[in-house]
């Protein structure tokens, strides 16, 4: 799915050349400000293909379908926590219209995942593998370095973290390139709920001994627990 503005990152924008220009108006999903539309088509009018997929958010700026002189949409970092779907529904919030992507995405990353026939079954193990810093930057006493997530209602929840005696989670300095590696590994308890799981990462680190502290997340390995 290819990225696109729309007219929320407009409303939004409220300095330099834009500044004291009228708003298009938040919560106007059906049609785009005329000027506004002339200036999109003028750089990219999107493709039918795009205009559905983003329904219904209107395309302001078709960033993905963008190459000229350079591509407009650079490398970005997937986020669930910022996917909208089908369920955030216009009206009841703004997610559909402020982010890059159409609201079936998430659907769309499932099923992708499913063609790869990552499936495991209960009391068989499965692990993921990050790159990953020195745990010592910070413990996280107050939380978890894996997770182990369920996908309930379109939504990622916590199921199981590194308290749990079935999610193991190690770190070590990978010798060939002195990068350290964290490795999370599940044993799916026999009484798992069949459906789809994710393996989730929490890490911290600095890039000096005086720096402050930067925290990430990564996950991987979307996979069906199944009888």
């Amino acid at each position: 799915m290819k990225v696109a503005f729309g007219q929320q990152w407009r409303n939004k924008n409220n300095n330099g050349i834009l500044s004291g220009m009228k708003k298009i108006g938040i919560g106007r999903v059906d049609k785009i400000n005329p000027f506004w539309k002339n200036v999109r088509d003028f750089l990219k009018e999107p493709s039918q293909h795009q205009e559905h997929c983003q329904k219904p958010k209107p395309v302001l700026l078709s960033t993905g379908e963008m190459f000229f002189p350079y591509p407009w949409a650079g490398p970005s970092r997937p986020d669930n926590s910022s996917i909208p779907s089908s369920t955030n529904r216009t009206g009841q919030s703004s997610l559909v219209l402020e982010t890059l992507t159409g609201p079936e995405l998430l659907l769309t990353q499932v099923r992708q995942s499913l063609t790869k026939k990552r499936l495991f079954y209960k009391g068989r193990y499965t692990k993921a593998t990050f790159w990953s810093s020195n745990p010592r930057y910070d413990l996280l006493t107050e939380g978890t370095f894996a997770v182990v997530e369920r996908l309930q209602e379109e939504r990622w929840i916590s199921v199981y973290d590194d308290d749990d005696l079935s999610l193991f989670f190690r770190w070590k300095v990978d010798n060939s390139s002195l990068h350290g590696l964290a490795t999370i590994e599940w044993e799916i308890p026999n009484d798992a709920v069949s459906g789809l799981y994710r393996l989730k990462h929490f890490g911290a680190t600095r890039t000096t001994i005086i720096s402050p502290i930067n925290y990430f997340t990564g996950f991987k390995c979307i996979c069906s627990a199944i009888r």
